[in-house]
């Protein structure tokens, strides 16, 4: 006794397709920011507006995952920031808290928003914090940062001592020391990368 086989061919509908690339690439979107060119607070708390940078209707930037590193930081060391002293620099709105933690006095090991700590760098001469660079490729792993908050065109940047404290600022501003006090802006350079 044999058995009859039916079979049918379904046409191709795009809506059961996957939406994600599969290929393990990454786009890398690069910022440089200027704290005089901030769009509110200090130094210490610094906003910056970013609109246009990712492309928001964009739904498949949801896809996959991203991350951020401090590509490069820049302070003059005769600020009012003595040399020795590190400056942290954190993304309070953007590193994802669940992803990066730090021991604190009497409080355990607690989630940080923390994405680099820059020190006198003296290969540069005395006259500068730097961050201490390292070289990033396809293998490196950044900081894993919630993107939708980079879609809101808002970017804030924050500097801590180890304490966690802000340093002193006169009119919102680091400044040289000296008879006549000139303001000092810091220059930092983020990327942003998309793995999918």
């Amino acid at each position: 006794m044999s058995e009859t086989l039916n079979s049918k061919v379904r046409s191709y509908n795009t809506n059961n397709t996957s939406q994600q690339n599969l290929s393990g690439g990454c786009d890398y979107y690069r910022v440089k920011l200027n704290s005089l060119h901030r769009n509110s607070g200090d130094m210490n708390d610094a906003t910056y507006t970013i609109h246009g940078v990712f492309p928001n209707n964009n739904a498949k930037l949801l896809n996959g995952g991203w991350e951020v590193f401090l590509e490069d930081f820049n302070l003059p060391n005769n600020s009012n920031t003595p040399a020795g002293i590190p400056i942290n620099v954190s993304l309070p709105t953007l590193v994802n808290v669940g992803k990066d933690f730090e021991t604190r006095p009497n409080q355990g090991i607690q989630p940080t928003s923390r994405v680099a700590g820059v020190y006198t760098d003296t290969s540069r001469g005395t006259n500068v914090h730097a961050y201490n660079t390292q070289p990033i490729g396809r293998g490196s792993i950044g900081h894993s940062i919630t993107p939708q908050q980079l879609f809101q065109g808002s970017l804030t940047v924050t500097l801590r001592n180890d304490a966690g404290a802000p340093f002193s600022t006169n009119n919102g501003n680091f400044v040289l020391t000296g008879v006549a006090p000139t303001v000092v802006n810091y220059t930092a350079t983020l990327l942003f990368v998309h793995r999918y």
